[in-house]
């Protein structure tokens, strides 16, 4: 399908000719209104004064503008005005109390913040004149393939400049022209929202468009006379004031210029280009004439400093009156819920679960599994939501409740008391949060109350699907074990429903290996090996595989997953499941007004890339996958998906060269400790006592020639020591190592190291004949100024599910040892990955699931967010890799092995 870009520039053209003035008044009380649901404010929200909402009968009151997350930027500002209030009350000794405790948080908080939130505003300005007309919004300009380069280089034109863009400035407040930079930002960025790093960037869009706008028009006007050189570079300079101010805070419109025509300076390189020695000379006499009319050019007031202005003077005391207010009725828990926020004192211990918007979790899993191996627990950290019981007797409801910090205390003895109560909906608390109990007696009654509702034959099969009963069903007949489970569930061998049952009943005969394949594909037995699904926390970039089937207007989005959730485009999918067995995400997702997608992403073992596809469809039910509108794809970390991607393209074109090893990309990279003292057996040990430095690690991808992708764990400083072996003599030494990985039963990935020439050296270092395995150096021996912090002959790391710290022992060489494994030291390290960034997605991802859970009944579960059944059946269009042609999906050769032959 053929795009006419023209016919989209021409209408985008005609909405903002006729784009009407932008309410700041309207976008403050946007923004108050939904500030005021923020989590940090539901102790306090009863006191704060709403408003109407804008547009009028939005009520919505998530925590975003124009679909980014804004939760952040909401809780500081309310937290700002509250601050300041309660500063002001001066009643006593508590009150003095509190304030000191609030004092190091208030330098977080701020107004500040208003400016940042500016272009989001403009683009729902923008977005719904869009609508109105009917026209595209800025997330389907996105999301027109090819249509970011037509507009960023259309603005850039001669006549665009000469007809538009220079006679926007005598409407007087430069809505177009603001308005075609943040367009032109947003198709490169995929937001309204600019950072440190893009605001001083010279390939910003915006930047590169309003350059082009100074230079043309100097060239075609500028030149000629003084006065003509000070307009332009007046209006560049106020068109330059929505990037600038919403970044870097309050800043005057001369300020603003100045920086602007700074950064064209830097970005101009006269010795290339000597021809434009003129213009910047014309441009700087005209910044110091300038000088003398800044207050005049101040006048025209930036869209931040007028939104920052506005809800200044309207909103302050809606939040202000409410501290005043809860202090008059001596609401002491109010406030205090709102100073403290997660400040309570530590009350549980670690392995306590808690309900959260997105599962059971607990700071400690591993622990809360002692008593229940099977529960599925992740961990609790900082951006979750959990539930908290508030209200009156009688009246009680849930509220979600951010986690915004977890605090530890010294172990101190209580007295707990547990009372079981049988009647009814039992639910558990702790200090007011709803919490999950596992309570062994119920968890019996309600599985055999779940057991005495199955038929027989059905019963039977259900316990024989779980892999743990294996060897129940191996060693004991079929009768022995229905005759024990009636009694057990009923109280009586008399009340068995019928005779003799059969292994065919319980075992299906499998009458060929397809429909063997097919039990073992739809029924595994026991889950997949890998890390869990649910303790993933990455972005990938989806990379298409094969012939491109679906409309050039689509392309494929990122995807992130953390917690069991997926979100595509950094949007929480509501319509989301987890398919454990298949190692899969599944979803459904409204793209544009009559298209849908439908989507499967399986991740590997290793949990670090994966595969899927995506079927596109004009109703969010459809029934069949037609091919011409499905996509594979290839999911790779996001963090390297440009390297990878160029990769390939070089290889492509350069072909596979005789010797070439493969392409090695680095995904994680593990700073690492070693403990210098012996690590005795079964001693146990969770940090170096004596620490030393060790060689960093890394985890990637390797790309032989053969075009596959494997992981591959490698250690920097050996692979330079055999660089430098290779240039010194002039020859290809093979790697001085070999490692490999393997996953581990609970899913965590070990990765294992052996240095093949340890023994080597001794005779080529330092480390002497007498072996001194620490810090040796090859400078004397070799004129190679490498040092290795051990001498050691082989090492292994555990990585944590969630791959951010490495434990592991390293054994130092010693020649006199069997298989020269000398003694065993401690080791750990830390990941490089980034947690702020996965904190962000967290914090959205429970803030979407909080904002719509059941708050009556938040373990209640609903189907209205599954995704289409279709999914279910996407799996089976993915191509398999080399990996799943070796390892069949769900196969078992020893539980194969010893049931062939057994009778039917």
């Amino acid at each position: 399908m053929i795009v006419d870009f023209d016919a989209i520039w021409e209408d985008l053209l005609a909405d903002l000719k006729t784009l009407p003035a932008i309410s700041f008044d309207g976008f403050a009380r946007r923004i108050h209104f939904r500030a005021r649901w923020n989590s940090d404010f539901n102790s306090l929200r009863r006191y704060i004064d709403t408003d109407q909402p804008y547009p009028a009968g939005d009520e919505s009151h998530n925590q975003e503008l124009d679909g980014m997350d804004t939760g952040r930027e909401f809780g500081r500002l309310g937290s700002y005005f509250l601050a300041s209030e309660f500063f002001n009350i001066d009643d006593g000794a508590w009150q003095y109390i509190q304030e000191q405790l609030l004092t190091p948080y208030a330098l977080f908080f701020t107004p500040m913040v208003l400016r940042q939130l500016m272009p989001m505003c403009l683009a729902e300005h923008l977005n719904n004149k869009f609508k109105q007309s009917g026209h595209r919004s800025l997330w389907e300009l996105v999301d027109t393939p090819g249509f970011a380069d037509y507009f960023i280089n259309r603005i850039q034109t001669k006549s665009f400049i000469i007809n538009l863009a220079l006679t926007d400035p005598t409407e007087g407040n430069h809505m177009f022209s603001i308005s075609i930079l943040l367009i032109a930002d947003y198709l490169k960025y995929k937001t309204a929202r600019l950072d440190l790093w893009k605001i001083f960037s010279k390939d910003r869009p915006s930047f590169k468009a309003l350059h082009a706008w100074s230079l043309v028009a100097w060239k075609e006007k500028g030149q000629r006379s003084e006065a003509g050189t000070d307009n332009i570079v007046k209006n560049c300079g106020k068109a330059a004031t929505m990037a600038y101010c919403s970044v870097l805070g309050s800043m005057t419109t001369f300020n603003a210029l100045k920086l602007f025509y700074e950064a064209v300076k830097v970005s101009i390189d006269t010795d290339s280009f000597p021809e434009l020695c003129p213009y910047l000379e014309s441009i700087q006499a005209s910044l110091n004439r300038l000088i003398d009319e800044a207050a005049i050019i101040n006048e025209f007031m930036s869209y931040s400093e007028k939104l920052h202005t506005t809800f200044n003077k309207i909103m302050p005391e809606k939040w202000c009156g409410a501290v005043r207010t809860a202090w008059a009725r001596n609401d002491i828990g109010a406030l205090m819920d709102w100073i403290n926020k997660d400040g309570e004192t530590p009350f549980t211990t670690p392995a306590q679960v808690f309900y959260t918007t997105t599962g059971l979790r607990a700071v400690d899993p591993e622990a809360a599994k002692a008593n229940n191996p099977l529960a599925r627990l992740g961990k609790l950290r900082k951006g979750h939501f959990v539930f908290r019981l508030h209200g009156e007797p009688g009246n009680y409801a849930y509220e979600t409740v951010e986690i915004q910090s977890i605090q530890v205390s010294h172990l101190s003895e209580q007295t707990i008391y547990s009372v079981l109560l049988w009647a009814g909906e039992q639910s558990h608390h702790a200090n007011g949060y709803l919490v999950a109990i596992d309570d062994p007696t119920k968890s019996i009654e309600s599985t055999a109350r779940a057991l005495r509702t199955l038929p027989t034959a059905k019963r039977l099969s259900l316990i024989a699907s779980f892999h743990e009963l294996g060897s129940t069903f191996r060693e004991h007949d079929i009768q022995s074990i229905h005759e024990r489970l009636s009694f057990e569930l009923f109280g009586s061998y008399e009340k068995i429903e019928r005779g003799q049952i059969t292994r065919s009943e319980i075992f299906p005969t499998l009458v060929s290996p397809s429909d063997q394949l097919k039990a073992m594909k739809y029924n595994p037995r026991q889950l997949p090996n890998g890390v869990p699904l649910d303790r993933v926390e990455r972005k990938f970039s989806l990379r298409a595989k094969g012939d491109r089937s679906l409309p050039s207007t689509y392309k494929l989005p990122e995807v992130s997953v953390i917690d069991g959730c997926i979100l595509v485009e950094g949007k929480p999918q509501m319509r989301c499941k987890l398919n454990r067995h298949r190692r899969c995400f599944q979803w459904t997702r409204r793209v544009r007004e009559n298209m849908f997608e439908h989507g499967v992403l399986s991740l590997y073992s290793h949990g670090l890339s994966g595969k899927g596809v995506v079927l596109l469809s004009t109703t969010d039910k459809p029934q069949n996958c037609p091919k011409q509108d499905v996509q594979a794809f290839e999911a790779l970390p996001t963090s390297v998906a440009e390297d990878i991607e160029l990769f390939h393209t070089k290889r492509q074109a350069c072909g596979k060269r005789n010797g070439d090893e493969g392409e090695y990309i680095p995904v994680i990279n593990v700073s690492m400790q070693y403990d210098k003292g012996t690590w005795a057996p079964d001693e146990p040990i969770d940090k170096p006592k004596d620490p030393i430095s060790g060689m960093d690690v890394q985890w990637g991808f390797l790309y032989p020639p053969d075009g596959s992708q494997t992981t591959e764990t490698r250690v920097p400083i050996l692979d330079e020591l055999r660089n430098r072996l290779n240039e010194k003599y002039n020859r290809e030494f093979e790697r001085l190592y070999d490692s490999w990985e393997v996953i581990l039963d609970d899913g965590r990935t070990r990765a294992t190291v052996e240095f093949n020439l340890a023994s080597v050296v001794p005779f080529i270092s330092d480390a002497g004949m007498d072996v001194n395995t620490l810090n040796v150096n090859f400078k004397s021996q070799l004129g190679i100024d490498i040092t290795l912090p051990i001498l050691f002959q082989s090492f292994y790391i555990d990585y944590d599910v969630d791959l951010r710290t490495v434990k592991g022992a390293i054994f130092d060489y010693n020649p006199l040892m069997r298989d020269t494994k000398g003694d065993r030291h401690f080791i750990c390290g830390t990941s490089d990955i980034d947690d702020s960034e996965i904190y962000d997605m967290r914090l959205k991802t429970s803030r979407a699931f909080a904002d719509c859970a059941n708050l009556t009944a938040p373990t209640s579960v609903t189907s209205a967010l599954q995704p289409a059944d279709v999914t279910e059946q996407l799996h089976l269009l993915q191509e398999p890799n080399v990996d799943e042609l070796l390892n069949p999906y769900g196969y078992d050769e020893v539980a194969l092995t010893k049931y062939r032959g057994t009778d039917p």
